[in-house]
């Protein structure tokens, strides 16, 4: 009987389905494969979540030197009745 840790009931090796210098076979195989196609999902996942990650940061990237460019020109459009001296970044 074995006790690995993070569980906490004991089973017998017998069951467990070891294998050792043969070739994958049955459960081992079925294992595998599974692993081989959760990994393929796991990486494509990833994939994605860099890809929007990256498509974001351009977006964001975009809003903010547009806003800045729009802070500084807004005041001089006709119609606009707002003191935003404050707001005007004056190191640009």
């Amino acid at each position: 009987m074995v006790n690995p840790p993070g569980y906490w009931e004991s089973f017998s090796l017998a069951k467990a389905h070891l294998f050792y210098g043969e070739p994958l076979s049955g459960r081992g195989l079925d294992a595998a494969e599974k692993w081989k196609e959760e990994l393929a999902e796991a990486r494509e996942e990833l994939a994605s979540k860099k890809r929007k990650t990256k498509e974001r940061s351009a977006r964001a990237v975009l809003s903010v030197n547009l806003g800045k460019c729009l802070e500084k020109i807004a005041p001089a459009l006709p119609g606009f009745s707002y003191d935003c001296h404050a707001w005007v970044d004056h190191q640009a």
